[in-house]
């Protein structure tokens, strides 16, 4: 009996395993591509293949007896298909050597899954100077209401309690004068989550009313705010250097001007983040029309005034010479260093990585420097990491709220929906970088910032528990998760954060930060002199090697 079940179950294996390979197939160069439902274009260049899902789930909802067009659009292919509720699709994408298993599931549209049950035109209202009290009411409630039912991360904020928050900003909202001054407070409000993927954005019509930034760059470095980079090289002939210190803004001590002017809209979920949001990003943003007054301590440590004028986002980004995704040089030791400084997928690292990796491969050892890196899409990262290991690695472990209403009324707990850290195959591996494709086995760092965040951490997530290398720098930015994104009225937005990432095993990094093996900081000395000490200290370890 037991051998004819063994007999039963090869057979069905065999059958399911010819199955797959009759499946219509498409190729893609790219590992981010399109879907398109009907005539609306869902991902543009955004859908991520993951051969490692096997299958890929794509979840959509048609209404009953109708049928939806659907198509996935690579670099040089296309495939769709007319789904109708209550079935499955699948088919194959082919990503060099992996196959990606893709499986289209079709559900019926239920009144609960419409986009305009949950974003009714009702609450989408064009821009206005000064929208209505009732527009600025709906807007606070709305994002009240889908921050309680879905934030994911109220654990690390014990102290908040979100109701009572709410009404003390109702008065707040309704003394607002404009729709600017509305949209500060409800950032004030937001910023109450203290989280790096919860947000509320302005209307594009208000940008340079907050936007407006002078032409240089700035950062909280030693404990001081210091001058980072000078866009304008004209302001270089009228005094202003790196590594000079910022005394005040517009007359105030400028950490008194940024905890009043700064830090009450800015929610991030650790203090480096906090830090580096407040005093690099957004320290000196304003409107266009009002210039900003500085008291700057030179080198011989006499200080002197200058005021600047606030350039437009199209204006800074005439002088700002745009940061390519990927870099490499070599170093002195024959030491590579790789600068990755996005995972977006339209910026395709992992190719650019790729197409590199030759010369990678001669190296004796490999720096990559993930300190500018804000993120992405995490497969970006896991293909990059497919080059420098051969062995098995685990991705984040991640949760999310899985409200029941009829739980709720029966005092039962409501549960949350978890899924454990997907596992990249040895096979997935050999199909990210190609088959005959050697492993870089020479040592490895990787340096960070608080800057590193979201995909980049994932990246880190997985490469930390592998030990093939240190982690030199500051402890990354402790934010990662799927944002679910809301209108607001007025023409604004929100995202707020639906999912709690960790470590596979479910070590904490969301709230902390991965945590780097030896702690480098950068020094005011590093602007003025052009050095890298935490580069440098990278260095040191590889000649202990």
């Amino acid at each position: 009996m037991k051998c004819i079940k063994l007999f039963l179950i090869s057979i069905l294996f065999i059958i399911a395993a010819n199955a797959q390979d009759k499946l219509p197939i498409i190729k893609s160069n790219v590992s981010a591509i399109s879907v398109q439902e009907d005539e609306i274009v869902k991902y543009r260049n955004s859908w991520t293949l993951s051969p490692e899902a096997n299958p890929d789930i794509y979840d959509i909802s048609v209404e009953k007896g109708k049928t939806k067009r659907i198509s996935f659009i690579t670099d040089v292919d296309k495939i769709s298909f007319e789904v109708e509720a209550g079935k499955k699709y699948d088919f194959i994408i082919q990503l060099g050597e992996a196959m990606c298993h893709t499986q289209i599931v079709a559900h019926e549209l239920n009144f609960w899954s419409k986009y305009e049950f949950w974003e009714s035109p009702a609450l989408k209202t064009p821009y206005q100077t000064n929208i209505s009290d009732q527009e600025k009411m709906a807007g606070l409630s709305k994002f009240w209401s889908e921050a309680k039912y879905n934030f994911v991360n109220f654990q690390l904020v014990p102290e908040l309690d979100w109701d009572k928050t709410f009404l003390e900003f109702i008065p707040k909202v309704l003394a607002t004068k404009s729709t600017l001054e509305y949209y500060k407070v409800l950032q004030m409000f937001c910023a109450k989550l203290k989280d790096g993927h919860t947000n509320v954005f302005v209307p594009s019509e208000l940008n340079d009313e907050i936007f407006g930034k002078p032409a240089i760059a700035t950062r909280l470095v030693e404990d001081r705010i210091i001058i980072t980079y000078i866009l304008d090289e004209s302001l270089k002939t009228e005094g202003l250097k790196v590594g000079q210190e910022i005394l005040e803004i517009d007359g105030i001590p400028v950490k008194k001007y940024a905890e009043e002017n700064v830090s009450p809209y800015v929610g991030e979920s650790t203090s480096q983040a906090f830090d580096s949001t407040v005093y690099q990003f957004y320290l000196l943003n304003g409107a266009i029309n009002k210039s900003v007054e500085l008291k700057i301590k030179s080198s011989d440590g006499n200080s002197f005034v200058k005021t600047l004028p606030r350039l437009s986002i199209s204006e800074r980004n005439k002088l700002v010479t745009p940061r390519p995704p990927f870099e490499m040089k070599m170093l002195e030791g024959n030491i590579a260093l790789v600068r990755v400084h996005t995972m977006n997928d339209s910026a395709h690292a992992d190719q650019l990585f790729a197409d590199n990796y030759p010369k990678i491969e001669k190296s004796d050892a490999l720096i990559l420097d993930l300190r500018e890196n804000g993120g992405g899409s995490s497969g970006i990262g896991y293909r990059i990491l497919a080059f420098l290991t051969d062995k098995p690695f685990k991705t984040s472990s991640w949760f999310t709220r899985d409200y029941r209403p009829a739980f709720r009324a029966w005092a039962k707990p409501q549960e949350k929906y978890s899924a454990e850290a997907a596992e990249i195959s040895e096979k997935v591996l050999i199909g990210y970088r190609g088959e005959g494709t050697k492993v870089y086995r020479k040592p490895i760092i990787v340096l960070t910032s608080p800057r590193t965040g979201s995909a980049a951490e994932d990246f880190l997530v997985a490469f930390k528990p592998l030990k093939r290398g240190l982690i030199i720098g500051e402890a990354s930015n402790g934010s990662t998760g799927q944002p679910l994104v809301i209108s607001l009225p007025g023409g604004g937005s929100a995202r707020i954060c639906s999912k709690h990432d960790t470590f596979a095993d479910g070590t904490a990094f969301v709230g902390v930060g991965v945590i780097p093996d030896i702690l480098a900081k950068p020094k005011i000395s590093d602007f003025i002199e052009g050095k890298d000490s935490v580069l440098e200290i990278a260095l040191g370890e590889l000649k202990k090697k």
